[in-house]
């Protein structure tokens, strides 16, 4: 169906911004960098936020470089917040190019952007929801969805009809329908089948500019004050036969603020939002106010004892399990335990403890020492002849006030007060990323071996 002049008119205004940003010839490195930064803060931001996600702009800027150590936010808010920067930042990278959309990608995009507790939820991610879902609307009504045993013959319809579409534009067809139209045809149908438990607005925002990115479209967000319009008019076409022309018009209004950042980067303006400074200063004055206790606990033999008994026995106890299970393809392993310490003139150096760790505590003054680590050491592969020495670590360190728990090779830390224990959740985390390391790096040597 032919769409209407003011639909039309939104379309010809993306192609005439993208005709300008093309006069100015390609864009240096820093102007992509920083476009690219720009895209995933907004739609990290905005559409974690739209399904309840408690971090704050500039919360989410600091999980994006990989500082998880978000002061009193729900774990399950900053992994996910994290798995979803993760995806969109492969997006933008890889940008256009061949799109081929598949079940397996779907379930890939939602497994990478969804985190449960509770082990019966975390069966549920990254599978064709079993039960039906539904919402209330603006309107106070029930809104259902498509019913489980028909989202797997739906899902696979979707995919034909938006996959032939996008061929049609890549082969250069005649009948070939805009990118736009695909895109936002696409959102949705994904929507009204809503395939998922939980997270398909999420997951249908990913893919929908995945497919705007592959046909050389910048992707959309949805600020604060455009959600209650964007759920109207879903609402509307979904539940009341509401038609889609305004809705398209309104998401390629979205698209083109996107593509006119693009053009201010390529005139050399700044794109930046004018009160991004004044959200890093509340970001920072909340984190001093923090440091402003009434009775914080500090670090004493006592306190450390307590911690290690409570939760970092239990993540030292679980890294050395999970690492074991490398023993039988390596020809040597060593597993070593060292406290670090500082000398009067203020050198840090590691001291090899040879006992057993889990007795660690009961031999050693802990207010005397800085940190602890765990090193182990995997020496030569198995069937490999040359020298191979791996390793991965896990360390603690206690400061007067807080203790840190991180690792090599790993990019982000943990940080708590000496109130605040390592639940279950985040030793799973931390020994999962610290095993990935180990993981990544045996295959990187025997890669070595198949060239």
């Amino acid at each position: 169906m032919e769409m209407t002049h003011s639909f039309k008119h939104i379309k010809e205004n993306i192609t005439t911004c993208i005709e300008q940003v093309k006069s100015f010839g390609k864009l240096s490195e820093e102007q992509l960098n920083k476009l690219q930064y720009k895209f995933r803060l907004e739609w990290n931001y905005n559409s974690n936020s739209m399904e309840g996600n408690t971090l704050t702009k500039a919360e989410t800027r600091s999980v994006m470089i990989g500082n998880l150590d978000v002061h009193r936010k729900p774990i399950k808010d900053v992994f996910e917040l994290n798995g979803h920067d993760t995806v969109i930042h492969e997006i933008l990278r890889i940008g256009k190019g061949i799109l081929r959309l598949s079940e397996t990608r779907i379930k890939q995009i939602h497994t990478a952007i969804m985190y449960e507790e509770d082990s019966r939820k975390r069966e549920w991610i990254g599978q064709w929801k079993t039960e039906p879902n539904e919402i209330v609307n603006y309107k106070g009504e029930k809104q259902i969805f498509t019913l489980p045993e028909c989202v797997a013959d739906e899902i696979h319809n979707l995919l034909n009809r938006t996959n032939t579409a996008i061929d049609k534009i890549q082969y250069n067809k005649r009948d070939a329908p805009h990118p736009l139209d695909i895109a936002f045809d696409f959102h949705l149908e994904f929507l009204k089948i809503h395939p998922f438990y939980d997270g398909n607005g999420r997951t249908a925002r990913i893919l929908t500019n995945l497919i705007l990115i592959s046909l050389e479209y910048p992707p959309f967000w949805i600020n604060d004050s455009e959600r209650e319009t964007y759920y109207r008019y879903i609402t509307d076409i979904q539940s009341y036969g509401g038609s889609k022309e305004a809705f398209f018009t309104f998401l390629g209004e979205l698209v083109l603020r996107s593509q006119n950042l693009i053009l201010k980067v390529a005139e050399g303006e700044e794109i930046e939002e004018d009160d991004d400074l004044n959200k890093e200063i509340e970001l920072l004055s909340r984190k001093l106010e923090g440091l402003k206790q009434t009775n914080p606990v500090v670090k004493s033999h006592k306190v450390i004892t307590a911690l290690y008994n409570q939760s970092l026995k239990d993540l030292i106890t679980e890294t050395d399990r999970q690492a074991k299970k490398f023993q039988k393809i390596f020809k040597q392993v060593e597993f070593n335990f060292f406290i670090v310490k500082s000398d009067k003139n203020h050198r840090t150096f590691h001291e090899k403890i040879t006992y057993n760790y889990e007795e660690l505590f009961k031999t050693i003054n802990l207010e005397e020492i800085d940190g602890i680590v765990l090193s182990i050491s995997f020496i030569n592969l198995n069937n490999i002849e040359r020298y191979i020495g791996l390793g991965i670590e896990l360390a603690i360190d206690f400061y007067s006030e807080s203790y840190k728990i991180h690792s090599n090779d790993v990019e982000y830390s943990i940080k708590k007060l000496y109130s605040e224990t390592v639940d279950k959740v985040e030793i799973k985390k931390i020994v999962s990323d610290v095993v990935d390391v180990l993981k990544k790096q045996i295959k990187q040597e025997i890669d070595k071996e198949t060239k």
